[in-house]
């Protein structure tokens, strides 16, 4: 039976900071009940068969609100994974918008009953509409920050996971594009040594904010289920990274009380010993201890602090709960975008009688779009001048639009991943893919997180971004590694707007881009160039045909 292994002496600063005020210690205390009694209310839920999913927060509750209070509500952004119901407890979410959540009733703000339950949204919060995938939320919150940064912004992108989230491929490169352009991102790994019923010592070698100092950034390991410490330690941290200094790694020591969800029994792979060492560590448990000690509040007033926060709980609790589900025929609507852009062809306007091939009508088509619209950015692999991409696609555009155009490291998750989070942030992406065979690494983005968003958080949120793939190049030789023809594959899910695969001729090719750019207004596209990218045997003048107008 695997046991976690406990540190024999918890994380202490250097130095022992002044004490809570009172007035803080006090909200925590109030924050922490009523977490607690949600959960107990979802137990019940559970247990009545009403709640489809259930993740205790029960030990992680401490770390979750004392982020809420260090970081400023409806100012920073939160990229949450599936425990998090004390963070939004701590972020003042309606307890009414919680239990919606959970029971997936009508009038659910988070996401109109589609997502699982846990899984929390709010434009009010700045919380982004999260999926039940292990890990990918790192990336897109690394995108949100290029979006503050690039504005100049002094936000801060929160993003967390459990420990087990650590060993996905899109974890480490998070961490390396968060460093290496140093953005404002608050990394917390919330580590209760159990990703389900894998303890960590088989998961990781090394201690994980140890992996984070690897990467260059600032990292430290705190007790979760202790406030004090906690709070002086990262305090001055994270306004470290409102000033510019780049990203900060935290790993919270927490303890998971109750088993990993709905759907697992811990009985079965821990022992008592183990969940009786994580029950004596309570975080609510030791925060009454506290205040008893401080002579917050009297045995009395503790007593009448719970019965007021259970019945208002309990109160809420029962009036959703005597909400209808929602309407059946809703379940498809927010797929895509009501506002669909219709692009009228107009007379070409020959702009040179000079014979081009079809990527340097994608390029000018770009050129001109990147004109009209300061939002469009791009990268991809050696995409930047004074390459301009392997096929030259982008040849030139680096120096005409100075910081718009970039090179991305050799990662595709990374490349359509942080394209999601910056198009959240209000610019519009238009990313490439060197190959189309180079594309998979990325398709848990493109599949799972980006054509969802949308339908998943009932339009609250969108990502309108361009993803260019290159297929069947002119490169001879080698068509089974490089250059398959998947022209179908990246545009099939739900939720994306694909474009012709392969514009067949040079008039075609230039106003692709504008094609492109305008149906992602609000919606994401993938765009495939074919085999004709290069090759010269197409020719026509360079035109205009742009024109597009909003769908009726």
């Amino acid at each position: 039976m695997a046991v976690r292994k406990l540190p024999t002496e918890r994380p202490r600063p250097a130095a022992a900071g002044p004490g809570v005020k009172p007035e803080v210690y006090l909200k925590l205390y109030e924050k922490m009940l009523r977490a607690y009694f949600v959960e107990e209310q979802c137990r019940i839920f559970v247990r009545a068969g009403k709640c489809s999913f259930y993740a205790s927060a029960r030990g992680h509750e401490k770390v979750q609100i004392a982020m809420s209070m260090l970081l400023q509500r409806g100012k920073d952004w939160f990229f949450p994974y599936y425990r998090e119901k004390a963070l939004m407890v701590g972020l003042g979410m309606p307890l009414d918008q919680i239990f919606l959540g959970m029971l997936s009733r009508q009038g659910d703000a988070n996401s109109l009953g589609r997502n699982m339950s846990e899984h929390f949204s709010s434009r009010e919060l700045r919380v982004i509409s999260p999926t039940a995938c292990t890990g990918t939320e790192f990336l897109i919150a690394v995108g949100m920050a290029k979006a503050i940064l690039a504005d100049g912004r002094d936000e801060i992108v929160y993003v967390s996971g459990g420990e087990g989230s650590t060993s996905e491929g899109e974890f480490f490169e998070a961490l390396n594009k968060a460093q290496h352009d140093r953005l404002p991102v608050l990394f917390l790994i919330q580590n209760n040594g159990y990703a389900i019923s894998v303890p960590q010592e088989q998961q990781t070698h090394s201690r994980l904010d140890e992996v984070a100092r690897g990467f260059g950034m600032r990292s430290v390991r705190v007790d979760g289920t202790r406030f004090t410490e906690m709070y002086h330690t990262l305090r001055p941290l994270i306004e470290d990274v409102r000033r510019g200094q780049g990203p900060l790694f935290v790993e919270a020591m927490v303890v998971r009380i109750d088993s990993h969800s709905s759907s697992d029994d811990q009985t079965k792979y821990r022992d008592a010993k183990d969940m009786e060492e994580a029950r004596r560590k309570d975080p609510l448990a030791h925060t009454e201890l506290r205040i008893r000690e401080l002579r917050l509040l009297s045995d009395q007033e503790i007593e009448e602090w719970r019965a007021r926060v259970k019945t208002e709980v309990e109160e809420v609790a029962r009036r959703v709960d005597a909400l209808p589900y929602p309407d059946p025929s809703t379940a498809i609507a927010d797929i895509y975008s009501p506002n669909r852009v219709v692009v009228e062809e107009g007379e070409p306007a020959h702009l040179s009688d000079k014979p081009i091939t079809m990527v340097e009508a994608i390029n000018h088509g770009l050129s001109e779009e990147m004109q009209r619209n300061p939002k469009i950015v791009m990268w991809g692999e050696d995409i930047q001048d004074p390459k301009g991409g392997v096929f030259g696609v982008t040849r030139g555009l680096t120096e005409k639009f100075p910081g718009r155009v970039e090179n991305s490291p050799l990662a595709e998750a990374t490349i359509v991943g942080t394209a999601q989070g910056m198009a959240i942030g209000g610019y519009k992406p238009v990313v490439e893919i060197q190959f189309g065979d180079y594309s998979f690494p990325g398709y848990m983005q493109m599949s799972n997180e980006i054509p969802t968003l949308r339908w998943r958080s009932a339009s609250a949120w969108t990502c309108p971004m361009v993803v260019r793939v290159a297929v069947g190049g002119y490169i001879r030789g080698g068509r089974s590694i490089r250059r398959p023809p998947r022209r179908s594959t990246p545009t099939r899910p739900a939720g994306t707007s694909p474009t012709r695969a392969t514009p067949p001729t040079p008039r075609d090719s230039s106003r692709a881009p504008a094609a492109w750019t305008t149906r992602s207004c609000s919606s994401s596209t993938k765009a495939c160039t074919g085999r004709c990218t290069r090759r010269p045997r197409s020719r026509g003048p360079i035109t205009s045909f742009r024109s597009a107008r909003p769908a009726p």
